[in-house]
């Protein structure tokens, strides 16, 4: 399948036009005319496009004013090549935006070469500028650490399952049940929402890795997809945070009459880590016994109260002031 090839031709009255198209005529380039900088946006409709203006002489100011307002449409992607007289190219070369400036006069063959180089970089400078567009659109709905890790190492790494040891905080409401099944749909999502915010405040701050949101219930991890030293501390300390700070953000609850709270569960061991689903939604996920134990522990919290697993209670004896809790049947 042939590569469709676009020349975005802005003429501004130039002479030159016609020594553009004559040269073209035997190649399979489409060529689109424009008159005014400010004409639509240009079409996304091809592998290989270049931008090609005619410099019509005038001023220095005129002709920058030009560039600015093309490069303006054609976005950071496109090259912008100029055809300008022999005494212009080193002042339009200056100008920001420019990526060649061709030099009249032109032998048609050296124009057809110059585009053919130009078009074939178009491909790939415009394929790097989706990845970039996608990685910072990414930056909204994925954790900070799997973002950095994408970004990094790239996606295909992500993609080999591995074994790593990783400390798991899962955290949710007491009494949202209730209070989703009476409340009107905007005071829910206000509620999710400003508690969301409390949970990714602290998250954030440890460099955790949230792995899903489950109407009330949040799952976030540490040492995973990146290693990080302390992961255990890093953890109790983001459990602490939230603890502390949801004891504001209940009380504002309570002055509105919302019987909520919060509770926490924690636990550390080893899990297989890579992505799951299927094509077009995928998720990067931990998977093993001890998601299930954190969960678990989190189901038996009390309002403002934190229960870690046994060995990390171990691992963080030097750390951390706990109390025993005592015996608790977990389910599964």
């Amino acid at each position: 399948m042939a590569v469709i090839q676009q020349l975005f031709l802005y003429q501004f009255d130039s002479a030159d036009s016609l020594f553009v198209e004559e040269a073209l005529q035997s190649t399979e380039i489409q060529v689109l005319q424009f008159h005014e900088p400010d004409e639509p946006e240009l079409p996304a409709d091809a592998a290989q496009q270049v931008v090609l203006l005619l410099n019509a002489g005038g001023d220095h100011v005129g002709t920058a004013a030009k560039v600015q307002a093309v490069r303006e449409r054609a976005g950071p992607f496109l090259p912008l090549l100029v055809l300008a007289r022999a005494e212009s190219v080193t002042a339009i070369a200056a100008l920001q935006g420019v990526d060649d400036v061709l030099a009249m006069p032109l032998e048609p063959e050296l124009l057809r070469l110059q585009l053919a180089v130009w078009m074939r970089v178009s491909e790939k400078v415009q394929a790097l500028g989706r990845q970039v567009e996608q990685l910072s659109a990414m930056k909204k709905f994925v954790a900070t650490n799997l973002y950095k890790a994408v970004s990094s190492h790239g996606l295909e790494q992500l993609m080999i399952p591995s074994r790593r040891e990783i400390t798991v905080v899962f955290v949710d409401l007491r009494g949202f049940t209730r209070f989703s099944a009476l409340s009107e749909p905007e005071e829910v999502i206000t509620v999710l929402r400003e508690y969301h915010e409390l949970v990714g405040h602290a998250v954030r701050a440890e460099e955790g890795t949230v792995e899903r949101f489950a109407g009330d219930g949040v799952m976030f991890y540490f040492n995973a997809p990146l290693e990080q030293d302390e992961p255990q501390l890093r953890a109790a300390r983001a459990a602490l945070m939230i603890r502390n700070e949801a004891k504001e953000l209940c009380a504002h609850w309570k002055r509105q009459r919302l019987d909520l709270g919060i509770g926490l569960g924690m636990a550390s061991g080893y899990v297989t880590i890579g992505t799951v689903g299927f094509e077009g939604r995928m998720d990067y996920a931990a998977i093993g016994t001890v998601t299930n134990l954190a969960a678990r522990l989190c189901d038996k919290a009390a309002d403002g109260q934190i229960l870690m697993a046994q060995r990390l209670r171990a691992k963080l004896s030097k750390s951390v002031q706990a109390e025993q809790a005592g015996i608790l049947e977990l389910k599964g």
